[in-house]
């Protein structure tokens, strides 16, 4: 049997296999295929990265460009201090820290005795004035008057006595003259013109006497007017005290800082406690002076508070402090004296809160706050106004 007519050996246990040549005969051919992918995966990586950084930062680059941002911001209020107007001792305090109430409410109660004393006697006191009042104008006034009109009357008949008894002796003394008229009717008519003189001249001096009298009794009336007037106020002004013994809340807030306890005795002007007032919140925002000049009154602002997270809340901007902090600190710097280190100041810029934005959210006073003041609007709403940080452009600062 020939050698090319035998049949095939089996391989043995330490010969190879064909199909592991054939694979590592194509091995070097893939090597290629797999660099390429990687190749690819590095461009893909590197162009969603260089995507993810334009999302990301070119809002917050066109942010910047259209917003004057600070974080040295916080929420602002009025407290209002509550005080004894009158001296007394405490006999009841209806609320408690932090407990809201409303304009009216009853929030301290002092001793109200003293105070009703004091309107029991300015009442007996107006009583009298108004007694004496009454008495001195409807009675001797009216008296005097009476007696005033008829002592006019007599002086007026007197007058015409006197009148017609010098008409009755010019005519006697031209008939005596003429040798007509006796010598005793001349005398007789002489002596009845002498007693209706007199008798003028009395009730002359009778009417102005009670001329004085009535004088007299109307000064008294209005002194007693007078006296009546004071009462009644010195009522009015016993009320008002007696109305202080209850001390009510002067508007819609917050109790806080609660000095007084029952027992106590206060004085007039004391605090009692405060009361933040809960209808009206701003924020106040310190910013920079080179920030002034794209911040305008009326631009809207949106701002967070440390409190709620990243939660925004609306605005605008409604003042501008005509000054920096610096300036109306309790120790102004003297950059005048000593060395001199330029320092960037900060104003502070007063923002209205839009109550829609705040919802069931409570704004508390001296809570933390990030602002950011909506420039795009700038340009349009600032009209050479000083508080809106631009001078006025028809002259220099301080002249019309």
């Amino acid at each position: 049997m020939t050698a090319a007519s035998s049949p095939p050996r089996r391989a043995g246990i330490g010969a190879p296999a064909a199909p592991s040549r054939a694979r590592s005969a194509a091995a070097p051919e893939g090597r290629p295929s797999f660099a390429v992918s990687r190749r690819r995966l590095r461009v893909a990586a590197i162009a969603l990265g260089a995507t993810l950084a334009l999302a990301w930062g070119l809002p917050r680059w066109w942010f910047g460009r259209t917003h004057e941002t600070t974080d040295d911001a916080q929420v602002d209020g009025h407290v209002l201090p509550v005080s004894s107007r009158i001296a007394g001792y405490v006999v009841r305090i209806p609320v408690a820290d932090n407990q809201h109430v409303h304009a009216g409410d009853t929030i301290a109660v002092i001793d109200p005795g003293q105070a009703a004393l004091g309107l029991d006697r300015a009442r007996a006191r107006e009583a009298i004035a108004a007694s004496d009042a009454n008495r001195i104008a409807r009675a001797a006034v009216r008296e005097a008057r009476a007696r005033l009109a008829a002592a006019t009357a007599r002086v007026d008949a007197a007058r015409a006595e006197a009148t017609r008894a010098a008409a009755a002796l010019a005519r006697v003394r031209s008939l005596a003259a003429a040798g007509v008229a006796p010598a005793d009717e001349l005398e007789r008519a002489t002596e009845a013109f002498r007693k209706a003189r007199a008798a003028a001249r009395g009730t002359e001096a009778t009417r102005r006497a009670m001329q004085a009298d009535v004088d007299k009794l109307e000064g008294e009336a209005a002194a007693a007017a007078g006296r009546l007037a004071v009462s009644r106020s010195d009522v009015a002004d016993a009320a008002l005290q007696l109305g202080y013994t209850v001390v009510t809340a002067p508007a819609s807030g917050w109790v806080t800082k609660r000095a007084v306890e029952r027992g106590q005795l206060v004085a007039p002007g004391q605090p009692l406690m405060a009361l933040v007032q809960d209808d009206e919140m701003w924020v106040a925002a310190n910013f920079k002076e080179t920030q002034l000049d794209r911040i305008a009154i009326g631009a809207p602002v949106t701002f967070t508070v440390d409190a709620y997270g990243d939660r925004e809340f609306r605005g605008h901007v409604r003042s501008i402090q005509p000054g920096t902090g610096a300036r109306f600190a309790l120790l102004p710097p003297d950059n005048a004296s000593g060395n001199f280190t330029r320092v960037v100041q900060r104003v502070p810029v007063l923002i209205s809160i839009d109550r829609a934005s705040v919802g069931a959210y409570v704004l508390r006073p001296g809570l933390s706050a990030v602002v950011a003041v909506d420039t795009r609007r700038a340009e349009s709403s600032q009209s050479g106004d000083v508080f809106a940080g631009r001078p006025n452009p028809s002259g220099p600062i301080g002249e019309p």
